[in-house]
């Protein structure tokens, strides 16, 4: 009979030990999803998970879910109570600043419309801010952000600021007497602060602004140069970007090259050819100036008027453009 007893006894305490085995290993659907962080391109994100509960450490062969799906291969090393846990992307373990408990792949987390599963919880937003500072906090508020792992271990994702990138080099175009307009785009990577100027370089000259076009001016007319371009933010000043098109600036023109001037009654008939070089802009008109008077037209011959019979004159021709007037 005692034998009996005993059996059974045993056979109650097997059970047991089996029931609360199983429950203990359940035990983690009370984690509540404290904190949400991610960059603008989704390779650094992190969830903070906390309880104030025991037991709820056995995560092993469970799942949270996202924008995808992970299983915990491994529990926590320890108990929960009061206790935070840390899933970090590759992105976000590789910064070095708090190791997370568990890592997941890039992209882990939607930036916008998503929601995130975990045991008994579900935490869904509309957007998570991406300034690479602030996180997303269970009651909905945003601050700096401050993961922290199972054990204990805090830190906060502080945004590397550097000098921009290159901006993008547009066209070059002659603008003016020795200037030259010179268009670009903004770099795609400004450094993490907001670029305050650009500086076009053209040949020996350059010129700063805060956007584009910039001209720069004070070049030789005539001699062809190409730009380049530099973008400047708190840091410093960036590299600059690709070499441009290459392009002349403006010019007067040459002088014209005189040919005969006829004698008349009163005036004189005066004879040349267009300068080879315009200065890059068409010629306007000519001007032929004989002793004390003058004539204009647009090309040749031009008739000067008004001089006195008997007397001789000579005769020189000025082109002109939009820029001005050559040499005679």
């Amino acid at each position: 009979m005692m034998g009996k007893w005993l059996r059974r006894w045993q056979i109650c305490v097997c059970a047991a030990l089996i029931g609360f085995s199983g429950s203990a290993y359940s035990s983690f659907h009370l984690w509540q999803i404290n904190e949400v962080y991610s960059n603008a391109t989704g390779t650094v994100q992190f969830i903070e998970l906390t309880t104030a509960f025991s037991n709820q450490q056995f995560l092993g062969g469970h799942s949270i879910t996202a924008a995808s799906s992970f299983t915990f291969l491994t529990d926590l090393p320890g108990d929960s109570a009061n206790k935070k846990f840390l899933i970090g992307t590759t992105g976000f373990a590789a910064l070095n600043i708090v190791a997370p408990d568990y890592i997941v792949p890039n992209g882990f987390l939607l930036t916008s419309n998503g929601t995130i599963s975990f045991g008994l919880d579900s935490f869904s937003y509309s957007s998570l801010p991406t300034d690479g500072v602030l996180s997303l906090n269970r009651n909905m508020s945003t601050g700096t952000n401050s993961p922290t792992n199972f054990l204990g271990d805090t830190g906060s994702i502080v945004p590397t600021t550097t000098v921009p990138g290159a901006p993008t080099i547009g066209t070059a175009t002659a603008a003016g007497l020795g200037q030259v307009s010179v268009a670009f785009t903004a770099p795609a990577n400004d450094g993490g602060a907001t670029i305050t100027s650009y500086r076009a370089f053209c040949g020996a000259q350059n010129a700063s602004g805060p956007g584009s076009p910039i001209v720069v001016a004070g070049l030789a007319g005539g001699v062809r140069v190409t730009c380049t371009v530099s973008a400047t933010n708190s840091v410093g000043t960036g590299p600059q970007s690709s070499a441009s098109n290459s392009v002349i600036p403006l010019d007067v023109p040459d002088a014209p090259i005189i040919g005969a001037a006829t004698a008349g009654d009163t005036q004189v008939t005066v004879n040349f050819q267009p300068p080879a070089n315009t200065g890059g802009s068409a010629i306007t008109s000519y001007t032929a100036a004989c002793g004390g008077q003058i004539a204009t037209g647009g090309g040749s011959p031009l008739v000067v008027g008004g001089l006195a019979n008997g007397s001789a004159v000579s005769c020189s021709v000025i082109a002109s453009n939009a820029q001005g007037n050559s040499v005679a």
